[in-house]
């Protein structure tokens, strides 16, 4: 066993722990017993200085192990010494008395069983060391008392029978102490080995010896605490499973193995991990500045690429780096990790080499990586919210309906640079883990729980996940059912994006939606290559025009958009689709867009964005 708190592995440090509670509630209990003692001694009135004297030696050599104890000071040595203190301070005082005369019955029964007790807690080296001593004091003893108080028998051989007899007793218990003891001791020798085994094979990767990833991120955090900086390092072997396919699995243990060496051996590595497969993660040894870092690491991995040699040939390396520095108190470490990663990604999609994380390159990778971890947490707790923007009629300009929109809410999203992600970020990242139903059925079953306008007509954006989705159309009408919404308000829109993506399947899937009872509808219309040929493929009710179209035809009136604006109202009119231009922003472009015969209307200038409120809550409009 260790002595120093310093020497433990966390799986040892509760064996360690349990024997420091020992300890310390051994020194506890016996200055309550020494108190007890002395206060049983004064009421009894047999009270001396002699009892001072021995109360405070007691007091002193308990107090001694029970602040070692807490101050997990050496803790086993503190203990055997205290108490062997304990053990020799006892019979002294015992001496004491019996040379001063005060000798009764307490001066024959005690001596037997408390130095026993004392010794229950030390080594069983000191056991059987202190056996001896222990039947010598008892023998001392006996035959005191027995010259005090004869025992009217025959003879003196009946005292030193007694005598002997009880010096046997007391000394054969400490050997059975110590036996036990060293049962004990070895038990928990053979628990310390396994446990120290188990640690290894839970804390290394077998095949390398280097921590695994579990490891290599708890002695990430501690250097990250004791130092405040930190400079992670992923590498990635390149073409690692063409390596297997040729040379075998031998040829590839090899080659990890040689990478492993080279990064322990490395003056540029201070701890080094395989987290699995071909990915080697290290913590970089400190550097000065930024320059001595990166020219370490370039030496590191000029090394890591040498080609290693197996079985008379020499094999190829190739490998990509990326670091990224933490410094004190500027990022976490899950972010600094990421933006490592973010860099050996970057320099392997090149073909290979190394690169520190670059903000001004790697920022827009990170941040959607951050935002794939933070949005689900988002829309778990509520932040990402309905918004309805309203579509009017271009005749009246009444609001006939509203498209139904997601908004990102509140501070949840502060790893994202303190700011509110567009859902122009967010919804590529729902769709890319598979949240796009969840988001829509969310921000549905709100809109329409709180629904308090007229009429009830309602927009609703889909993607090619959705639509490919079998059960989806059903879930729809039971969302719907459940608020009493009729599904002849609903219309689904696309874009020709989504359209194309397998485009037969999506057009068995839109007509099973009109036999729902729900409307499709083309978006975007003007920003794709194959609009015209969609408009009699897919089953329409309506075209929206994209606000980029919209806008360009607003700027001048000999502009081409306004041919093909006025093209696509005039053919969507003969195809007996309802038309909506977006874009709308001012009054002269809504009167302009009437002229030209646009059906409906959406805009900022119709109206912007709005949080769906609850009852409780004060109306917000989003600026975006």
């Amino acid at each position: 066993m260790f002595e120093g708190p310093s020497d433990y592995s966390p799986a040892l440090q509760q064996l360690h722990d349990r024997y420091r509670r020992i300890a310390q509630r051994i020194g506890l209990a016996g200055l309550v017993l020494v108190g007890l003692a002395l206060g049983l001694t004064g009421l009894f009135g047999r009270i001396s200085f002699n009892s001072y004297v021995e109360a405070g030696n007691y007091a002193l050599i308990l107090a001694g192990l029970a602040l070692a104890a807490r101050r997990d000071f050496h803790i086993r040595s503190v203990m055997n010494g205290g108490l062997a203190a304990l053990f020799l301070c006892y019979w002294a005082h015992v001496f004491v008395e019996v040379q001063s005369g005060d000798i009764n019955v307490t001066t024959l029964i005690y001596p037997l069983f408390i130095p026993v007790f004392i010794a229950i807690g030390l080594d069983y080296r000191l056991q059987l060391a202190l056996a001896p001593l222990q039947a010598v004091f008892i023998w001392f003893c006996t035959v005191a008392f027995t010259e005090a108080y004869p025992l009217g028998g025959p003879g003196l051989s009946d005292e030193r029978m007694l005598a002997g007899s009880l010096a046997a007793f007391s000394a054969i218990l400490l050997v059975l102490l110590a036996m036990v003891q060293i049962s004990r001791q070895r038990t928990d020798q053979r628990l310390v080995q396994v446990i120290t085994e188990k640690e290894h094979l839970a804390t290394t990767d077998p095949l390398t010896g280097l921590l695994n990833r579990r490891a290599f991120l708890a002695a990430l955090k501690t250097a990250a605490d004791e130092t405040g900086e930190v400079t992670a390092v992923f590498i990635d072997l390149n073409n690692f499973k063409p390596l297997n396919d040729q040379y075998g699995h031998a040829a590839g243990d090899a080659v990890l193995r040689a990478i492993a060496a080279r990064l322990e051996r490395s003056d540029a590595i201070a701890v080094a991990a395989r987290p699995g497969g071909d990915e080697f993660a290290a913590i970089a040894a400190p550097c000065r500045n930024a320059a001595e870092m990166d020219a370490a690491l370039a030496g590191l991995y000029a090394e890591l690429v040498c080609d290693v040699a197996w079985n008379g040939r020499l094999i190829h390396v190739g490998a990509s780096m990326g670091y990224a520095h933490k410094g004190r108190d500027d990022k976490s470490l899950t972010a600094c990790l990421s933006e490592a990663d973010t860099a050996m990604r970057r320099v392997k999609a090149a073909g290979g080499g190394y690169a520190r994380f670059a903000p001004e390159v790697d920022g827009e990778a990170i941040e959607t990586e951050l935002m794939q971890v933070t949005f689900p947490r988002a829309l778990a707790s509520g932040l990402i919210r309905p918004a309805l923007q309203p579509i009017a009629d271009a005749g009246t300009m009444e609001i006939v309906g509203h498209e139904l929109l997601a908004r990102w809410t509140g501070l949840a999203q502060a790893d994202i640079n303190s700011r509110q992600p567009g859902p122009e970020e967010f919804i590529p990242v729902a769709e890319k883990l598979g949240l796009l139903n969840e988001l829509l059925w969310t921000t549905l079953d709100t809109t329409l729980s709180n629904w308090k306008s007229e009429p009830k007509a309602l927009s609703v954006n889909i993607s090619p996940g959705q639509l490919q989705t079998t059960d989806f159309i059903p879930t729809l009408r039971r969302v719907l059912d459940k608020h009493r919404f009729p599904a002849n308000g609903v219309t689904l829109e696309i874009t020709e994006r989504v359209a194309l993506r397998n485009l037969e399947a999506n057009v068995g899937m839109l007509q099973r939606a009109r036999k729902a009872g729900l409307s499709i509808a083309l978006d975007d219309f003007g920003t794709g290559y194959s609009s015209l040929s969609m408009l009699t493929r897919l089953p329409l009710d309506k075209l929206k025009i994209d606000r980029s179209l919209t806008l360009a035809a607003a700027t001048a009136e000999d502009a081409p958009e306004n041919a093909l604006l006025r093209g696509a109202l005039r053919l969507a009119r003969d195809l007996g689709l309802v038309t909506c231009v977006e874009g709308i922003s001012s009054e002269t472009l809504a009167e302009k867009m009437r002229k030209l015969g646009a059906d409906q209307m959406q805009g900022y200038w119709i109206g912007q964005p709005r949080l769906v409120e609850s009852p409780d809550e004060k109306p917000a409009r989003l600026a975006c």
